[in-house]
């Protein structure tokens, strides 16, 4: 039976998520990379939120004798593919513009987080971590101008100082750990109360008491229904189960009434964007029929 080392693993997390693992990925090795792990046996699982590397451990010699050659760079390259049509609506920060792509590589400074090794340097990806779709260190990689990094990203690792931390025992774990950590969009929440009666005494509270709601002036929306708006005094985070608790509360001569014990989260696609006293602000609307 042929026995396998564990070399490293690259975790994608986003604070979407309620566990933190990021979903709907999937991982595409480039030509050249398929031929150097068929070279020198290196085996790769790929799952939904993330990759890990395994080598035969007769092998591993072979590994060290690429690394002979001042050309090999960035042995293993993998296209990530994004396959939520939403990811950009709950992903921070967006995509700065046409002709970039998001790259990720463990040649660059990386932020050192214990045991594990950010593939970016700062806490979460950010607009820095986007590179020219025409740079020089892609010429050899099938992009096009037209991908503008909005359906993938790339992973680019140099096996050599992979070999290197293990050889030295520079990690516990038995292999190295990378992370990638995509952060949530904050947005400004505004509910529409809709068929509500404008002299009515009502609050949106937080009961964590984390978070404040105002009124402000009602709306007519495109259908001509009048709606009561009230809004969030600070950006909140689009996330897929919020741990927030929002309720809908009406103040009578009997004292306080519980309307809504808990009011619906914002979803990723339902945002807006404004300028307001001359900056651009998100919001994201939620329509309550009451």
């Amino acid at each position: 039976m042929t026995a396998f080392r564990q070399l490293c693993r690259i975790t994608v997390h986003h604070a979407y998520f309620p566990d933190g693992l990021c979903r709907k990925l999937a991982f595409i090795p480039t030509i050249s990379t398929t031929a150097f792990m068929q070279r020198t046996g290196l085996l790769c699982n790929s799952m939904e939120t993330g990759l890990q590397f395994f080598s035969e451990i007769g092998k591993l010699d072979a590994l060290l004798l690429c690394f002979s050659d001042q050309e090999e760079g960035h042995n293993l390259v993998f296209r990530g593919v994004l396959k939520d049509t939403d990811f950009w609506y709950y992903t921070e920060p967006s995509p700065p513009g046409e002709g970039k792509i998001l790259v990720f590589d463990n040649q660059r400074n990386m932020l050192i987080d214990g045991e594990y090794q950010r593939l970016h340097p700062g806490v979460h990806v950010s607009t820095n971590d986007w590179r020219p779709v025409n740079s020089p260190d892609f010429k050899s990689l099938p992009l096009r101008e037209e991908h503008r990094g909005l359906s993938e990203f790339l992973i680019m690792i140099d096996l050599k100082p992979i070999l290197m931390a293990l050889d030295t025992s520079k990690t516990t774990k038995g292999q190295v750990e990378y992370l990638i950590h995509f952060n949530a969009r904050k947005t400004l929440w505004r509910y529409y109360l809709i068929g509500v009666d404008p002299q009515r005494k009502l609050t949106i509270i937080d009961k964590n008491n984390s978070c404040a709601f105002r009124e402000i002036p009602p709306e007519t929306l495109p259908d001509g229904r009048m709606a009561r708006s009230f809004i969030s005094t600070q950006t909140l985070p689009i996330t897929h189960q919020s741990t927030s608790i929002f309720q809908l509360k009406e103040q009578g001569e009997g004292g306080e009434k519980m309307l809504i014990r808990r009011l619906p989260i914002a979803l990723p696609n339902q945002q807006r964007h404004e300028v307001v006293n001359g900056q651009p602000v998100v919001f994201s609307d939620i329509f309550i029929n009451c």
